[in-house]
């Protein structure tokens, strides 16, 4: 983990508390387009944060509150922020020899298919839309009417929101992303074990060490910053929500970093509220026409 190392969380022994060293700010630039949209680049690289086309796709399926589109340019600035953080961690480290990286995205003319990223005799990976991905895990007890029709009935699955990958010379590393927008309280719906029969390592964790033995695997969250630190003088202090899941994975032998979610303009909360407007609008459009 040497080559992450400035960015994991930092235990300061005299205090007692853990402290970011480093935090990387993304810089990201976003673009509104006249019609509708919004486009955001960093570090050279462009990524679509919503089109008309998520409008057509996103009213098909009537998925339209705040929350789901929150969650949807979310997940697209993750991905954006995962491929400039790893670009820092190339130019930060010359003396690592790094032979490849980047972010798994399923192709423009695949998206929808669930294609397969990678499976084995007991896990497979699957592309569920551009950035995110399902691990389906073959259940333990499934009926004898559920045989033929195992995908519904006798997997189990867990949502990733975002890949990454950098190969050292030395070091394979596989980058676990997620992204949670909710400015309130600190929450990621997969750490919740309640809502699951197994828990957040057996769901995830043990299916990548599976899928990916040879690499060392991070979890990286984008959050909003006053989810993720507390500034004290010159210091941020990783709050308990994030510590704890730094605390429950680091005794796995899983390292995790924490990301604030890029202040744009316009903001994420201006954006969703552009999305819904454009949404109602077509609705009354729509009603009227009928």
């Amino acid at each position: 983990m040497k080559i992450f190392e400035e960015y994991l969380p930092t235990l300061l022994e005299k205090e007692k508390y853990y402290v970011a060293k480093r935090v990387y700010y993304p810089d990201i630039i976003v673009s509104k387009k006249n019609s509708f949209g919004a486009t955001a680049k960093s570090e050279g690289h462009t990524q679509i944060l919503y089109s008309v086309k998520d409008l057509i796709d996103v009213y098909n399926k009537k998925t339209y509150d705040g929350d789901n589109i929150q969650g949807l340019i979310g997940e697209r600035l993750l991905s954006l922020v995962l491929e400039s953080f790893l670009d820092t961690i190339i130019i930060e480290n010359p003396e690592s020899k790094i032979l490849s990286s980047g972010v798994l995205r399923e192709k423009d003319k695949h998206i929808g298919k669930g294609f397969i990223a990678c499976y084995n005799d007991n896990y497979l990976l699957r592309h569920k839309d551009q950035f995110n991905f399902v691990i389906l895990e073959k259940s333990e007890n499934i009926k004898p009417e559920e045989m033929y029709m195992q995908e519904k009935y006798g997997l189990m699955s867990t949502e990733i929101d975002g890949l990454g990958f950098l190969h050292t010379e030395n070091k394979n590393y596989l980058i676990v992303g997620e992204s949670t927008t909710k400015k309130k309280i600190f929450s990621i719906n997969s750490f919740n074990d309640a809502n699951h029969s197994k828990n957040y390592e057996e769901r995830v964790f043990k299916p990548l060490k599976s899928l990916f033995p040879n690499h060392d695997i991070i979890y990286l969250v984008m959050a909003p910053e006053e989810q993720l630190y507390t500034l004290d003088k010159q210091s941020l202090i990783v709050k308990e929500r994030p510590l704890n899941i730094y605390k429950k994975l680091h005794k796995i032998n899983i390292e995790s970093l924490f990301i604030p979610m890029p202040k744009t303009k316009p903001t994420l909360d201006e954006m969703v509220n552009d999305f819904v407007d454009h949404i109602l609008l077509a609705k009354e459009l729509l009603y009227n026409a009928l």
